[in-house]
């Protein structure tokens, strides 16, 4: 229908915690597998949308943006999108969406390649993130040791505590169901349901997640 957006494919690529499979052959597999899905061919891609995009100052985080795709398949891309100033992963879906409803492209990749435990695992490759000054927007979590989002959203979730009453047991549902959830994936690294005994009983990584 003319105007509209869908989601037509999807593919994912190997997934593990130490793989040494380069993560562009990694990206590389996963659109293989959603053009397969989609019943397409790269010939009618002509967009391709990512986040965050190349995160040239620790590749573990990002190491695949819109240009290293573009220029691996031969994309001959009319739009194309890979930058962190967009609502996060689902941000790239949200704009190549709105892309599509434009008649700005006709057929968009969205992917997200994190290939942050594999980095972390080959150091000389991959060097880890270090800065020598604090400034930006870092200035406000990084000298409180704060620099994983589960600390942000923490933040978040302690206020929606505090202002709705939201109780732990609440808040465990989220990751016992996205467990759940996971378990339907046969290539999920792991594949156990959690209870709320076992939720409730792990370690605390930020209060109250």
């Amino acid at each position: 229908m003319r105007g509209e957006a869908y989601i037509t494919g999807v593919g994912q690529s190997q997934i593990g915690q130490k793989l040494t499979r380069h993560p562009l052959l990694l990206t590389l597999d996963a659109v293989k597998e959603a053009l397969a899905d989609a019943g397409l061919t790269i010939d009618q891609i002509d967009g391709v949308g990512t986040y965050p995009g190349r995160a040239a100052g620790y590749l573990g985080f990002s190491p695949i943006g819109s240009d290293e795709l573009i220029d691996a398949l031969g994309i001959n891309a009319r739009w194309r999108l890979g930058a962190m100033e967009i609502s996060a992963q689902l941000g790239a879906v949200a704009a190549a969406a709105d892309a599509v409803k434009n008649g700005h492209a006709r057929h968009v990749i969205c992917f997200r390649t994190v290939y942050e435990a594999a980095a972390m695992a080959r150091p000389e490759e991959y060097p880890p993130l270090r800065r020598d000054k604090v400034d930006g927007f870092s200035q406000w979590f990084a000298p409180f040791n704060a620099i994983s989002a589960a600390c942000w959203t923490a933040q978040y979730a302690t206020r929606h505590m505090k202002r709705y009453g939201m109780t732990r047991e609440q808040l465990a549902q989220i990751a016992i169901n996205g467990r759940a959830n996971a378990a339907l994936n046969p290539r999920a690294l792991i594949q156990k349901r959690i209870t709320m005994d076992e939720y409730m009983t792990a370690r605390m990584i930020s209060t109250p997640l």
